[in-house]
């Protein structure tokens, strides 16, 4: 994965996946369901997208340091 280092994927996550553009609209444990500009819907597994070294978070909100 590209873009944003360390950001975190909430719905409303703008990325680009497998060749298109995509906003998070649902978020589980180990998935996401995605849509596209036309209304087209995807589910991806958060693994697989994040493994994709083409997947960019393009509005990501940087992740908190532990403390």
């Amino acid at each position: 994965m590209n873009g944003t280092p360390g950001g975190t994927i909430t719905v409303g996550t703008r990325l680009f996946f497998d060749g298109g553009l995509w906003e998070v609209t649902e978020l589980t444990a180990t998935a996401v369901v995605m849509r596209d500009a036309l209304g087209g819907l995807r589910q991806a597994s958060i693994s697989g997208l994040l493994a994709d070294p083409a997947t960019r978070l393009l509005d990501a909100t940087p992740a908190e340091p532990a403390p």
